[in-house]
């Protein structure tokens, strides 16, 4: 016996260990078109592949390395990322002592509007138009 047994409701015990050895050959119920063991079957439900064929391919597949270079870090890319933040830093840090010299000269430094999205409808809301 196999350690599939099972005992029903009403106390019968079912071994699904010995009805699949049974029905190992049986084509299963779907449209994969494979039995009961998972070997691949043709129209006429004949063994096209087997299943242990079938897990070696995709073994041999996924662990074989491809011919040509192995992949590196992308350390360049990395860099040129810093790089591209610590110039960005920069323009902020510029723009930050502009702002900072305009308000030390008494002159209100200008503020962005928004575009668009929900700051934009909040700032069209708050203005107000008089008329004469």
């Amino acid at each position: 016996m196999t350690k599939k047994v099972y005992r029903t409701a009403q106390g019968k015990l079912i071994d699904f260990g010995a009805l699949e050895a049974q029905n190992q050959h049986v084509r299963a119920v779907g449209n994969m078109n494979v039995n009961a063991r998972g070997d691949k079957l043709d129209a006429d439900g004949n063994i096209m592949s087997t299943r242990a064929e079938q897990v070696n391919r995709n073994l041999n597949r996924t662990t074989n390395p491809v011919s040509g270079p192995i992949p590196t870090s992308s350390q360049d890319q990395k860099e040129a990322l810093i790089a591209a933040r610590a110039a960005d830093q920069e323009k902020i840090e510029k723009a930050r002592a502009q702002r900072q010299a305009m308000r030390e000269q008494g002159i209100t430094p200008p503020v962005e509007q928004p575009v668009s999205g929900l700051a934009s409808a909040l700032a069209k809301a708050s203005k107000i138009n008089e008329e004469e």
